[in-house]
């Protein structure tokens, strides 16, 4: 399983993010392959840098960064909506074949 949420929108699903965003995830399996925790909107996509995953990894980011890995202030995003994912594999196999990843979304939009 895979989860994320949002610092700033909890408590507050129809506030809008203004100067930051700290994204908190957790995922939690025997056999855990890569993470990824993106963002798609105007001028993206976006991604965070991640540490390497373990069988149970959680943690926070606040590291922005666009697709040549510069950092990008959220407070420069242009006013929109957005869509956050996180994404992970599973390091299984039926024999035949892989399973798809694990995902989560949350939706938000920036001021």
């Amino acid at each position: 399983m895979v989860s994320i949420d949002v610092e700033e929108l909890i408590g507050h699903g129809c506030a809008r993010i203004h100067d930051s965003m700290t994204v908190d995830y957790t995922a939690a399996h025997p056999n855990l392959g890569n993470l990824s925790i993106t963002i798609t909107g105007p001028g993206g996509p976006y991604h965070y840098n991640l540490p390497p995953v373990g069988p149970d990894v959680h943690g926070q980011v606040t590291d922005l960064r666009d697709v040549a890995n510069n950092a990008v202030a959220v407070s420069s995003l242009p006013k929109c909506s957005y869509l956050l994912a996180a994404s992970i594999d599973l390091l299984l196999t039926t024999g035949d074949s892989v399973p798809l990843p694990i995902s989560d979304t949350i939706a938000f939009t920036t001021e």
